[in-house]
């Protein structure tokens, strides 16, 4: 370890005596020298900044990209279960109707019950059409601005909560039915 230490030494010493007689060390520091460092570090920093600059534009566009198909993820469950949601509550009207017209068939008075029911079908058909506007909505983003993109989403968060809130509705509406329809009997 020691010898390598002493002879690294011996070299550098050796080399900056070389340099000290030729002159080379001068004409390494000398101003010129050092100027054309400066403007080579100028023109390497301008390169980064435009660097930077594009792979800030990159990484904005593969966000909003991201965003878009997020969205359209999103959209594509709220649309299976919507409907879902639809066909369940269509099927549970369709059979409670049925059993209220096999009820009046017996004399019993189910006509307030049967009220609730069409109206429920027909909240039911209003949270259908929220449901698909806002799959139409969240679809339609596109990987434009962020801003224009959020404006775009929250609209269509508020569509797809007024189908839901339809969607709850409507079910309330078939249970005031059947609970209607148990005090008739």
């Amino acid at each position: 370890m020691k010898t390598k230490l002493i002879l690294s030494l011996a070299i550098a010493a050796t080399l900056y005596t070389a340099l000290l007689k030729n002159n080379v060390a001068y004409a390494i520091i000398s101003e010129p020298t050092i100027q054309a460092r400066k403007e080579i570090r100028m023109e390497n920093r301008e390169d980064a900044k435009k660097n930077m600059g594009e792979i800030k534009e990159e990484i904005q566009e593969r966000k909003q990209e991201r965003r878009s198909d997020i969205a359209e993820v999103h959209g594509k469950r709220l649309q299976h279960r919507f409907q879902v949601y639809y066909n369940r509550l269509n099927s549970m009207a369709k059979k409670i109707q049925n059993r209220f017209t096999t009820m009046s068939g017996e004399g019993k008075n189910v006509a307030s019950a049967e009220a609730k029911v069409v109206e429920a079908l027909a909240q039911i058909e209003e949270a259908k059409k929220y449901g698909d506007s806002s799959v139409a909505k969240f679809d339609s983003i596109d990987p434009e601005t962020y801003e224009a993109q959020r404006q775009i989403a929250l609209e269509a968060k508020d569509m797809a909560q007024e189908a839901r809130d339809s969607f709850k509705l409507a079910l309330s509406l078939l249970k005031e039915a059947v609970a209607l329809a148990k005090e008739a009997n």
